[in-house]
């Protein structure tokens, strides 16, 4: 009888003891959550302040090898290459080509002033954007989605398939001008 009165004391010791830790971890979890909302406030741009051609000027990309201009044309957004850090193919000594292009046509066109975006539509009160970006790398097209950071910060998305499948690769731009 007293290891049974023992343990029913261990076991609502512990029961209590679990709704302690409870309670804090809800209450660590909504303070984590509110210092989010108003941290990403403060640095955030918002979407009020957004103006339609937030995303047109000079990025360059997270590798740091490419510089691309955005611009718009009617009511879409385009971006070029504008400057490589390596310019010329080691190979040729020529100035880079779009080599990996599937259409034999066009493997002889600079990569300098290349299409990456084109048709790209841009949403400013959402501060994001889809359309199709190509990988002059791979020579493929990809859906592609760019959400504007702040003023300097653009994370260009693409997906391999449709958006909804997740399944890509996230690069970040920084703006140069």
């Amino acid at each position: 009888m007293k290891n049974r009165n023992s343990f029913k004391k261990s076991y609502l010791s512990l029961f209590v003891q679990k709704k302690e830790i409870m309670r804090s971890v809800k209450h660590f979890g909504v303070t984590v959550l509110a210092l989010f909302f108003i941290l990403s406030g403060i640095n955030g741009k918002s979407v009020k302040t957004a103006k339609p051609n937030d995303i047109i000027g000079i990025w360059l990309t997270q590798s740091k090898e490419t510089m691309v201009e955005i611009s718009k044309s009617g009511d879409h957004y385009f971006a070029k290459i504008i400057w490589l850090k390596v310019p010329i193919s080691p190979i040729t000594g020529k100035p880079k080509a779009d080599l990996r292009n599937p259409d034999p046509k066009l493997r002889d066109r600079p990569i300098i002033g290349l299409d990456l975006l084109v048709k790209f539509n841009y949403v400013p009160e959402k501060m994001s954007g889809e359309g199709d970006i190509y990988d002059p790398k791979t020579g493929n097209i990809y859906n592609c989605k760019a959400t504007l950071i702040d003023a300097n910060t653009l994370n260009i998305r693409g997906y391999l398939g449709a958006y909804w499948m997740g399944i890509g690769r996230t690069e970040v731009w920084k703006r140069i001008k």
